[in-house]
């Protein structure tokens, strides 16, 4: 979609259009307005699939990161550790330890501890770089999607999506059909 036009802001409104499925009536997001403070500096969002991530957040991954509104796309936000702490303690009654997630996740050999997983990385997701890049073994799969985002090939069908989307998905699904049996 930035490919298609010569406004690379309206290009960038084109993909958020898309990612959020905004109505053509519809203005731009409002980040301050439309903020929903929580345990992830960009926001949970409402419903119980936000809690549970925010929850996973509080007691699996806790993300320090801070925005500056210069170099991000984010508003002005200093958060810490100490930042995530107080949501979850208050909202959950669970203290986030930064060392679980090396512990837990770090250097683990995935192969050793589990098998029939598909691993996706969306080539224009800025998580990309930490996730993994190869198949692990015969059973833990790996494929990168070039023109997905973050989870973007995880989501419902829409008629917009890339057709290297498209086909992740149905991968994903056949894969997935052979393992169970189904297929």
């Amino acid at each position: 979609m930035l490919d298609n036009t010569q406004d690379v802001v309206l290009g960038l409104k084109n993909v958020i259009d898309f990612v959020y499925a905004l109505q053509p009536n519809q203005k731009c997001h409002d980040m301050k307005s439309e903020y929903v403070y929580c345990a992830d500096l960009t926001g949970c969002g409402l419903g119980l699939t936000a809690r549970a991530w925010e929850y996973q957040v509080c007691t699996d991954v806790p993300l320090q990161a801070s925005s500056t509104g210069v170099q991000d796309m984010f508003f002005n936000q200093k958060y810490t550790i100490d930042d995530i702490s107080n949501v979850c303690v208050n909202k959950y009654g669970v203290k986030p330890s930064v060392d679980n997630f090396a512990l837990y996740h770090g250097n683990t050999d995935l192969a050793k501890i589990t098998n029939h997983m598909i691993l996706t990385n969306g080539a224009l997701d800025p998580w990309g770089p930490g996730g993994y890049s190869s198949d692990l073994s015969d059973t833990i799969l790996y494929w990168e999607v070039q023109s997905g985002a973050h989870h973007l090939e995880l989501r419902q069908d829409d008629s917009r999506d890339p057709d290297d989307v498209k086909q992740v998905r149905n991968e994903i699904e056949q894969t997935i059909g052979k393992w169970l049996g189904v297929l």
